[in-house]
């Protein structure tokens, strides 16, 4: 209601500047990207108050995750070879909100909040790393899965004379 009791008649929404129209009473924005919400309202007696507005962000896409490998590395058809000394790190892009926070697990392990860089360690073999971030409205991206092929013997020589 206002002052004298005369109750609210209508209430009008625009969304991204289009034409009034009543509004309902929850609002849908299905466009990704930023959106401005203006509205008024009407009493019985056709007083109008002034129009008021809010920005918003729609996002609807989860973030991109990729997998970093540094030297020394060695790509074959069977996967990149890592060694002990092969530092691996994540990177993820999220245009609209950003970046919350991203999860990785080593070998079907336990997801955990990904450290900025890691390393591998133990026996020699295959190596799976599966990661995913989530962006700041919590879309989650899907989870991924690197193989990657652990070494940390070295070579042995030997001289025939």
């Amino acid at each position: 209601g206002d002052g004298v009791g005369v109750w609210t008649a209508q209430t009008l929404l625009s969304v991204d500047a289009a034409a009034f129209a009543a509004a309902a009473s929850t609002v849908s924005l299905s466009a990704e990207g930023a959106h401005v919400l203006s509205w008024f309202s009407r009493d019985l007696v056709d007083n109008a108050e002034l129009v008021a507005s809010t920005s918003v962000v729609v996002d609807l896409t989860p973030p991109l995750t990729v997998l970093l490998i540094s030297t020394p590395s060695v790509a074959q058809a069977s996967g990149t070879v890592v060694g002990p000394a092969t530092v691996l790190s994540l990177s993820a892009q999220d245009a609209v909100s950003g970046v919350k926070d991203t999860f990785f697990a080593l070998s079907t392990g336990v997801f955990a909040l990904a450290p900025a860089t890691f390393t591998l360690t133990g026996a020699d073999g295959a190596r799976v790393v599966a990661f995913y971030s989530r962006d700041n409205i919590l879309n989650a991206g899907p989870v991924e899965n690197i193989t990657v092929l652990f070494d940390a013997t070295p070579p042995v020589s030997t001289a025939t004379i």
